[in-house]
């Protein structure tokens, strides 16, 4: 049935063999979410166990920002990477993000955990109060999902900082 149908309009009108369905009251759409492929990132393969790896992963790519990203790296239950997704971009010193945001990737990937990062262009990885809130935030939320948070990751090119490794997140990775 899902091939049968055709979207002919934006959203308005769809053909189901010769019998067309216009949306409205008493019609629900059918839909279909995909985590879409745009781009790659090399890896030299093995468990990301710890943040210092998951830090050089993401500095490849995003060590030297103009602004600050928020990304997360969905693994499996190996800690084999599986997505990493930019969540939020934000200006120079504010990303906001949220957790029906992160969240949504982690599940297409089908994540047994993730590691949440974000950018400082400034160069100081140091958690702000903010970060310090987000992190306790989404670490409940991760909780409730069941997608566990293993580290929120600070980090600009050449260094970071893990709120795990600080005691900022509670268990181990």
């Amino acid at each position: 049935m899902e091939e049968s149908i055709q979207k002919e309009t934006y959203g308005k009108k769809h053909m189901e063999g010769e019998k067309v369905i216009m949306e409205g009251k008493g019609h629900v759409p059918i839909i279909r979410l995909e985590a879409v492929k745009v781009g790659e990132i090399g890896y030299g393969g093995g468990r990301l166990d710890d943040s210092d790896k998951v830090a050089a992963l993401l500095q490849s790519k995003f060590g030297n920002p103009d602004r600050e990203y928020a990304i997360t790296v969905a693994v499996d239950s190996k800690l084999s990477p599986l997505s990493i997704e930019v969540v939020g971009i934000g200006s120079v010193n504010l990303c906001i993000v949220e957790p029906r945001e992160i969240f949504k990737n982690l599940i297409l990937s089908n994540a047994s955990a993730f590691f949440l990062a974000h950018t400082h262009p400034t160069g100081d990885v140091t958690p702000s109060k903010e970060d310090i809130a987000i992190t306790e935030h989404l670490e409940k939320a991760s909780e409730t999902m069941g997608i566990p948070m293993l580290d929120h990751i600070i980090f600009s090119a050449g260094q970071y900082y893990s709120l795990r490794e600080h005691g900022d997140l509670s268990g181990d990775l």
